[in-house]
């Protein structure tokens, strides 16, 4: 069985959370050829206060929430098994 870990700041909303999961277990589905019930999505959230990347905090780094043409998060990057996707590549389309 598949289990994929996302690791993301804290904030997002419950919405954009699905479709994060839902998006990612697609993928998984797609790539590996398993039944989609066999993937298991674990996500993590973590405060910009307790991740840090060159010795600066994230809460110093990105302080102010970016907007992705009208999905609002508290951060401009997503950690997908240490590579940083935009959010724009898991937002819902419309």
């Amino acid at each position: 069985m598949p289990i994929v870990r996302i690791e993301v700041w804290s904030g997002r909303t419950p919405e954009q959370k699905k479709a994060l999961i839902r998006n990612v277990t697609d993928a998984v589905v797609t790539s590996v050829g398993c039944p989609e019930q066999a993937v298991e999505v674990l996500l993590y959230e973590v405060d910009k206060s307790n991740w840090a990347s060159g010795g600066v905090c994230h809460a110093e780094r990105f302080p102010e929430p970016v907007d992705f043409g009208g999905v609002v998060a508290n951060t401009d990057l997503t950690r997908f098994s240490g590579v940083y996707w935009d959010m724009q590549d898991v937002a819902p389309q419309d």
